[in-house]
């Protein structure tokens, strides 16, 4: 499981799993943008990015420096922002968008489901709360389909959820935390403010890849793991025959 978390990069010492190949790995700053990209095969041309100069263009006018790393491992290139210059904050991904994370056996899976995993997984990093406002929307997805007889008359994702627990078809490591993704998405569809400081609390990027965590998992069990199974004891009788001992 790769997930993109690009935190607290220091100079060629701080390691993190690059969005391009999904190894751990360590980088290097390259340039402040714009980037000129060195004449080599392995780096990918970022003028043929279409949109990207106005995407950074919008961070620089929020105070944020824009800065290119390259990853030591396989030389591919990610532009992060950093809040107010200061490279030890966090950053936020700005290209490429594509997350790393890959399902299993995609074939196994509905496409409404695929859709709105993979549109998660690509703003992880870059809008966290956008994500997991996905992944929200995905569970209840899953729900629907996976689970129709079990469903409420209620459309609202607590009492699915709910039916779903109470019909006591999932396993604890996943049913204890669906509760969690429906939470973490409201939160980030209707903020919520903090009464000491009047701010928002934001639904960060750990949240936002716990999300796509605990759906992946519900996913390998709904649609991939049964017929994994199933298949492997098809194998096994092809060759020895029915366990009948």
């Amino acid at each position: 499981m790769a997930t993109v978390n690009i935190i607290n990069l220091l100079e060629t010492t701080d390691s993190s799993k690059c969005p391009s190949c999904g190894v751990v790995a360590t980088f290097s700053f390259e340039n402040e943008w714009p980037y000129e990209p060195p004449k080599r095969k392995a780096i990918t041309s970022l003028d043929e990015i279409t949109g990207l100069d106005e995407k950074v263009q919008r961070f620089r006018q929020s105070a944020f420096q824009v800065r290119v790393v390259k990853c030591n491992s396989c030389k591919g290139v990610s532009i992060l922002a950093y809040p107010n210059g200061v490279l030890k904050d966090k950053g936020k991904l700005i290209w490429p968008q594509n997350s790393s994370r890959k399902l299993d056996r995609e074939d196994l899976i509905p496409e409404i489901v695929k859709k709105d995993f993979y549109e998660a997984s690509s703003i992880e990093t870059l809008s966290p709360a956008a994500s997991s406002a996905i992944s929200r929307r995905c569970l209840q997805q899953i729900l629907k389909t996976k689970y129709e007889s079990l469903m409420p008359k209620s459309d609202k994702l607590k009492a699915q959820v709910n039916a779903v627990l109470a019909g006591n078809v999932l396993p604890s490591y996943i049913s204890d935390e669906l509760h969690s993704i429906r939470s973490i998405g409201n939160n980030a569809a209707h903020p919520n403010f903090d009464p000491a400081t009047n701010q928002i609390i934001e639904v960060d990027s750990n949240e936002a890849s716990e999300c796509l965590d605990v759906l992946e998992s519900l996913i390998d069990f709904c649609y991939i793991s049964p017929v994994k199974a199933l298949e492997r004891k098809q194998k096994r009788e092809s060759k020895f025959g029915p366990d009948t001992k």
